[in-house]
């Protein structure tokens, strides 16, 4: 009875991520979710396995559906943003330090060079979610011993401010690189086995047009990644000399 059950479920589960994947161009999500469910069932001993499992699954598709509607509200100017003057630099540290338990597992090191101070015009909240969008692919597509770099700093024109996040990953191939951002695009099609919604790099571009700011990317197929975030600066220029080195590995 339990198997009927289970195969029954399945179908059940089959029909309604097909027309969601449709609707929504998901299909490569929908798969994935499944086949990890499949698998999974194979090797199942116990009902608690069988739960967390489905747990598991079932988070996947949440995110997704989430990320879509955070998307959505974006795109309809529903978004809620309040933008403050603020020094981001304890904010960019903060947004790092949450990817510190995968980075170790890993053992890939960080790297700071940021200044004291780098002033501008943000909603905090929105900025460490666009943060965190690019610092986990950094993470997920990274090589094991590689490196993130996190340089903030003004141009020279003391016009602009930069923040650079370099990692030494598998790279984007060059054709993808215009595409990258596209919503449901994952940013390599060749790493397979790497989860995700292909949907972190749209939210965290339209999140910082939002702020009235940029993004761009560079890269070298598999050698590195660069996503370069941009504002306007506000940070008087004498608090941009002394420079703040810091590492975690």
């Amino acid at each position: 009875i339990g198997v009927r059950l289970v195969g029954s479920e399945m179908c059940i589960r089959d029909r309604e991520l097909a027309i969601i994947s449709q609707k929504a161009k998901l299909q490569p999500i929908a798969n994935e979710s499944l086949n990890k469910l499949e698998n999974g069932l194979k090797s199942i001993n116990s009902v608690e396995s069988y739960n967390q499992l489905i747990k598991k699954c079932g988070g996947m598709l949440l995110n997704v559906v989430n990320d879509i509607m955070l998307l959505a509200n974006i795109k309809q100017n529903k978004l809620n943003i309040s933008l403050e003057k603020c020094n981001i630099v304890p904010f960019i540290y903060q947004s790092c330090e949450i990817f510190t338990p995968e980075m170790h597992k890993n053992n890939i090191t960080i790297n700071y060079d940021l200044p004291e101070t780098l002033e501008c015009n943000v909603d905090i909240f929105r900025f460490q979610q666009v943060l965190a969008n690019i610092i986990s692919n950094s993470v997920k597509y990274n090589k094991t011993n590689g490196s993130i770099n996190v340089h903030g700093f003004i141009d020279e024109s003391n016009e602009y401010l930069h923040i650079k996040i370099k990692d030494t990953g598998i790279g984007i191939p060059q054709a993808f690189i215009p595409s990258a951002t596209d919503p449901f695009k994952r940013i390599n099609e060749h790493a397979h086995n790497i989860s995700g919604t292909g949907l972190g790099l749209s939210i965290a571009k339209e999140m910082l047009q939002v702020m009235n700011g940029s993004m761009q990317i560079e890269s070298v197929f598999g050698e590195w990644t660069q996503v370069t975030i941009t504002f306007a600066n506000l940070t008087p220029f004498n608090k941009n000399k002394t420079s703040n080195e810091n590492t975690l590995n």
